[in-house]
């Protein structure tokens, strides 16, 4: 497969230069006011980007992922948490993810209608699959692994049960909005962004993909305003390394 192809979805391997600009750090004051909902100061609150209430959906999301994505503060999965129901999306963390680890990951991957999205040779285009929600009673999900390409690769290639799922990738879906981090080609989604075009496709339900990607392009926002840069792909002819950027 292509490059643009085996990227598509995960993250770059590079340090953002936006977190040195993470407006959370950025305030020496002892004490600040924070939104108990998104978490955030409460002068960039984003909670008027967020559903009113919990998006209700038929699939079952699971996502594996890497441990040094929890400790970003600028990541995209705390927004997807805020945006459809707990009960429908779980965040399972590790390393490696190994049959008994998990009930609900276990229930996943024994499901036969269980996807993974990780690309390769043998995995399917999304438009390729049925639109019906994956979630029933045997525990079927959509898995998405969340970190970067290296730490997602690491991840597959060391869960052995992970290879028998039925793997679909994402491709001409468009540029990502997290412009606050540099993507590997200019076809690369974050994890939020997947997880929102499978399940437009999956409950054939387009609005899902704003619901969603909603509070990541306020977040975006945000964050330049307040010193951030705009973060081109690697691919982009406008793409500047962190080094160039000092």
């Amino acid at each position: 497969p292509s490059p643009s192809r085996i990227m598509d979805h995960f993250q770059d391997d590079e340090p953002s230069f936006t977190e040195q600009f993470d407006i959370r750090q950025c305030d020496a004051t002892p004490s600040r006011a924070m939104c108990g909902r998104c978490r955030r100061p409460a002068t960039v609150c984003i909670c008027c980007c967020l559903p009113d209430e919990p998006f209700k959906i038929g699939s079952r999301v699971v996502i594996l992922q890497h441990p040094n994505e929890e400790s970003r503060s600028l990541a995209t999965v705390p927004l997807l948490t805020q945006c459809v129901e707990t009960s429908r999306c779980h965040v399972i963390r590790g390393k490696r993810f190994d049959v008994g680890r998990n009930k609900v990951l276990d229930l996943a991957l024994s499901s036969a209608d269980s996807i993974l999205l990780f690309p390769g040779d043998k995995a399917l285009e999304l438009h390729a699959l049925p639109r019906r929600p994956i979630g029933g009673s045997d525990g079927a999900a959509v898995i998405v692994i969340d970190g970067t390409w290296s730490q997602a690769k690491s991840i597959f290639n060391r869960s052995r049960a992970l290879g028998a799922v039925k793997q679909v990738q994402l491709t001409g879906f468009g540029g990502s909005e997290y412009s606050i981090r540099t993507q590997p080609t200019r076809g690369s989604l974050s994890t939020l962004e997947s997880v929102a075009h499978i399940l437009a496709w999956l409950e054939m339900d387009s609005t899902i993909v704003e619901v969603l990607v909603r509070p990541l392009r306020a977040m975006c926002r945000h964050q330049i305003e307040h010193g951030a840069v705009h973060h081109h792909s690697r691919d982009d002819p406008d793409y500047m390394s962190r080094q160039e950027y000092k």
